[in-house]
């Protein structure tokens, strides 16, 4: 049977989990905060012990509201550099 995202996701979101203490705070990024990534992002936030540390996109007023929603998240315009630069996020959306 191929391996689809649904089954890649199923298997790897439990092993991210499992990897975090009760206390720790999941840190994530978002890639693409367009249509689909803004509302990846608005339920992302809602989210209890997640936060949106970092956000990317080509768009600037995109990238600007989805920081402003991401209480000040780090804006990036591209994806590499700020993967290269953050050491700090456990998980990437990418939208």
């Amino acid at each position: 049977m191929p391996i689809t995202r649904r089954h890649f996701v199923a298997a790897g979101a439990p092993a991210l989990l499992f990897q975090q203490s009760p206390n720790d705070v999941i840190r994530v990024a978002v890639i693409g905060v367009g249509n689909r990534g803004s509302y990846l992002l608005k339920h992302t936030l809602a989210l209890p012990d997640v936060k949106v540390v970092a956000v990317a996109d080509l768009e600037p007023e995109r990238l600007r509201l989805a920081a402003q929603a991401a209480n000040g998240a780090a804006t990036y315009t591209d994806f590499r550099k700020m993967l290269d630069e953050r050491k700090d996020i456990d998980a990437v959306l990418i939208a």
